[in-house]
């Protein structure tokens, strides 16, 4: 009887180990990484980092609910997203301006103090409803302010659309870790 305890024993202990060690694995996957799932940049596991926002970084944020934000809910530009935010869903973007950087909107594109992003067009559907802000539009951006979008997909739903993003919106910068191409 007593081999037998030990053998249940080990197998118990056994289980157990495996138990916590995928529990310590599934934590930190869960704590260190997020799982993109919008078109706005590929699909897959980004990483979570702490440093300092610079141009060009990828950031999750979440963005303050806004006639703009009703406007993309109602048009489906939200399709399948959790509202992770409360009233909003999180978002995946790219830093394409700074405070105090000089933002210039056009039918042609996107110019950050004077050059063009790439893919960034407005979407001709969203120019023909009065919803949209940023037509043929200049500005400086302030102190805390960001103009976040994609220049990985036109077809992207941002700050082109919905206007600067503060900086208490943003909540961490993420790196492409695995894509799914």
């Amino acid at each position: 009887m007593t081999n037998k305890m030990n053998k249940v024993f080990r197998r118990l202990f056994t289980l157990l180990i495996i138990v916590w060690f995928s529990f310590m694995v599934f934590s930190y996957l869960v704590n260190n990484f997020e799982y993109n799932t919008t078109r706005s940049f590929p699909l897959g596991l980004y990483k979570k980092n702490s440093k300092d926002l610079e141009r060009n970084d990828l950031v999750l944020f979440c963005p303050a609910y806004s006639k703009y934000m009703s406007f993309a809910e109602e048009n489906g530009y939200w399709t399948g997203l959790k509202k992770k935010c409360g009233t909003t869903p999180q978002f995946l973007k790219k830093i394409i301006g700074l405070p105090y950087d000089n933002i210039s909107i056009t039918l042609d594109g996107v110019f950050v103090n004077d050059l063009k992003i790439k893919n960034s067009e407005p979407l001709k559907a969203i120019l023909s409803d009065t919803i949209f802000i940023n037509y043929e539009k200049d500005f400086q951006l302030q102190i805390n302010e960001y103009f976040l979008m994609s220049d990985y997909n036109s077809k992207s739903y941002d700050s082109r659309y919905f206007g600067v993003v503060k900086r208490s919106e943003i909540k961490i910068v993420v790196e492409p870790f695995y894509n799914f191409k």
